[in-house]
């Protein structure tokens, strides 16, 4: 092995070595690797090591793949990638669903336990269509996770799944007003729809109020205009 190659070597990690990491350990090899790019480069081919170039844009497909395997190996948990690594997550989540852009990259996802935002992320996974929208979510229990976090991060349920990489379609009130009309029970409308029935409980106390509250409006506004 040559001598250059054997002290790049040393500070890669899964067969990777990013520029960054080797400007920072070793700023003399650095600087000769820039020089000599190319032989240092099939030098490094040749022992099973690649370059990250990582003093650029991350937003290429090999890019990505040499940094997630230098960074994170070929078992990954989503949930720490969207935690300590946003810009990468949404570089994942800019072509699909993240889980699948990684298995597609040849690495596993793997997940926490049931309160982690993996196991969330894994859940909405399997609520969501082809591409991403997810347009009911039935498991009151589950729904109660994702109000937590949302309230933690100061956002309502919609806007955290949004953050997630999904599109939340959430329920229709006038659907369900109309099928109260109809004479359907808040629990065969949640059977219908798929959709907790304290969620369509909220939902309709909500409207209500916030009826309640337009109609004072208006009643104060005819109450200050002026009589003929």
């Amino acid at each position: 092995m040559n001598n250059t190659v054997r002290v790049i070597a040393v500070h890669a990690k899964n067969g990777v070595i990013p520029l960054t990491v080797l400007k920072q350990k070793n700023y003399p090899i650095f600087r000769y690797f820039l020089k000599n790019y190319r032989k240092v480069l099939r030098l490094l081919s040749e022992n099973g090591i690649q370059v990250l170039n990582d003093l650029t844009t991350l937003n290429h497909t090999s890019k990505l793949k040499r940094y997630l395997l230098y960074y994170y190996g070929t078992t990954i948990d989503l949930s720490l990638i969207r935690q300590s690594d946003r810009t990468v997550y949404n570089y994942l989540i800019m072509k699909g669903k993240p889980e699948v852009r990684l298995n597609d990259l040849g690495f596993e996802v793997i997940y926490q336990h049931k309160g982690s935002e993996g196991y969330i992320i894994k859940e909405l996974y399997r609520l969501a269509d082809k591409d991403g929208n997810i347009y009911s979510i039935a498991d009151a229990k589950f729904y109660s996770k994702l109000y937590y976090r949302a309230k933690k991060q100061d956002l309502n349920v919609k806007q955290y799944i949004n953050t997630l990489g999904f599109t939340y379609n959430h329920t229709d009130i006038n659907e369900v007003k109309k099928l109260l009309k109809d004479g359907l029970s808040f629990s065969e409308i949640s059977r219908t729809m798929n959709v907790p029935r304290s969620t369509l409980h909220r939902l309709y106390l909500q409207e209500v109020s916030n009826g309640i509250q337009s109609g004072n409006v208006e009643r104060q506004k005819k109450g200050k205009e002026p009589s003929n």
